[in-house]
């Protein structure tokens, strides 16, 4: 005998109780109850088992053991697919095992909590309910098994026009197989042509970074010897530019000499015209003159290190002067100190207790030998020649 669900006999009834009045009060009378028996019907139970929605999706529909990577179940709803539905509260996914009793919940969505998963569940679970469009609830296993086989359903629950609870469920199923001796077989060469492929490529790999390994060394090897020979040729280019300048103040300072020897004249010897005889000061006239035939002037000392350098070249190459004569005067300015080229103050380099003005007759400045050729203020003219002179010639 079969068994009427609850459901079943609850719309038998409304449909028994239409055809009764159709009897006793004719067709108009009775068409008033058939629209009663389909609310009373199918109101109460908001339009229960549609086919079509939610649409469960399952992929692959077997499988293989030790063979299949993913199984994907997706359950969706297409808000809209259904009038009545008027929007959708949830999506559950459930699953029976193949030949077991009863359906365990996988994974679910909500409009109000989000997604919630079963604490057995071994996969990666996505869905959303969206009330303008699709919803769904989807899992993903790697590497199934066995137990992932059996019957899928997803229940629908939402809320009709009239504001009652519907739900709308729908079931699909996926199998389980042994793998063949074939499908085995062609695994094993695809493995097989795997690892082939693989080791060709390592040797490949290996063999071009021995390669690059050796190339790299080569050019290390080059450069290394490139760097020494360019340091060597460097230094021994830098040691002849040396000698070549030690060569070349040898030079100019032995033709200043030679010059400041030529031109040395007594107090009395006629000077630029037989009218005009030279004076005290005409001599440092004519020194200043001299330097400006090599495009320079007296030296003017700017700071400790310039005064340091010039007093480490006068004794090197002036130590028979014993004094060398600069560019600075206080003439006409009584100890107010200008450089005569420049027109600037002197910089404060003098020799200790100096300048002096002994016997008020110094307005020069000059390197003096009996102070380590140190500043010092001395006279602007000397019948000897034993006075020297420094140019500073620009670059």
């Amino acid at each position: 005998m079969k068994v009427l669900s609850s459901y079943q006999l609850f719309c038998s009834s409304c449909f028994h109780f239409w055809g009764l009045k159709m009897i006793e009060g004719g067709v108009s009378t009775s068409w008033l109850f058939f629209k009663i028996a389909v609310l009373l019907c199918f109101g109460a139970h908001g339009f229960n088992a549609s086919a079509t929605n939610p649409i469960v999706t399952i992929s692959p529909k077997e499988i293989i053991l030790g063979f299949t990577k993913d199984l994907s179940v997706d359950c969706s709803f297409r808000q809209g697919s259904v009038p009545s539905v008027s929007s959708l509260i949830s999506l559950v996914l459930t699953h029976r095992r193949k030949n077991g009793h009863g359906y365990q919940h996988k994974v679910s969505v909500s409009s109000s909590g989000g997604l919630l998963n079963s604490n057995f569940l071994q996969g990666t679970s996505s869905g959303i309910i969206n009330n303008r469009g699709i919803s769904y609830v989807k899992v993903i296993w790697k590497n199934p098994r066995h137990d992932s086989a059996g019957v899928y359903k997803c229940d629908a629950h939402g809320i009709d026009t009239l504001g009652r609870p519907v739900t709308f469920s729908t079931n699909s199923s996926v199998e389980t197989s042994t793998p063949s001796i074939d499908m085995v077989i062609l695994e094993v060469r695809l493995i097989k042509d795997l690892l082939e492929d693989l080791q060709l490529k390592l040797n490949n790999s290996e063999s071009s970074f021995n390669g690059q390994i050796k190339l790299i060394v080569s050019n290390v090897s080059q450069l290394q010897s490139q760097t020494s020979n360019s340091a060597n040729q460097l230094l021994s280019e830098l040691n002849s530019l040396k000698n070549s300048v030690s060569q070349l103040q040898v030079r100019v300072f032995s033709s200043i000499s030679q010059l400041h020897a030529d031109r040395a004249v007594s107090k009395l010897a006629l000077a630029l015209s037989c009218c005009r005889l030279i004076t005290k000061f005409d001599l440092l006239n004519l020194m200043s003159e001299t330097c400006a035939t090599y495009g320079g002037y007296l030296t003017e000392l700017d700071s400790q290190s310039e005064l340091n350098f010039v007093r480490s070249f006068v004794t090197s190459y002036g130590s028979s002067y014993f004094a060398v004569m600069m560019g600075a005067t206080d003439e006409g300015h009584e100890g107010r100190w200008i450089n005569m080229h420049s027109r600037t103050s002197v910089v404060h380099l003098w020799h200790p207790r100096q300048p002096d003005n002994a016997e008020g007759r110094e307005h020069c400045s000059c390197l003096w030998k009996r102070f380590g050729f140190a500043m010092n203020d001395c006279p602007c003219y000397y019948s000897s020649t034993e006075v020297g002179f420094l140019c500073e010639i620009p670059d």
